[in-house]
């Protein structure tokens, strides 16, 4: 589930975040602008485990994997992005 903060700090459930993708992993979250990324796709979020990614779309809830070979269970967050 995805929640979206208001700016008086209340959460509400949405499976709309426009053109933006977050990444989970071991590391730390974090979300980009997908425009901002070639390959990247809008409204996604994509999770890395030890031997695998997964891809959960929010605009029809489907789920995708791969078990391509996994180097780092780690997403490096981009540094000095201009949007």
């Amino acid at each position: 589930m995805v929640f979206k903060v208001t700016p008086k700090g209340n959460a509400f459930y949405t499976r709309h975040l426009g053109n933006v993708t977050i990444f989970i992993s071991k590391s730390e979250s974090f979300s980009v602008r997908a425009s901002s990324f070639p390959g990247v796709s809008r409204n996604q979020v994509y999770i890395l485990d030890d031997t695998e990614i997964v891809l959960f779309s929010l605009d029809d809830s489907t789920i995708s994997s791969s078990t391509d070979i996994v180097v780092a269970p780690y997403f490096l967050p981009p540094q000095n992005i201009e949007y």
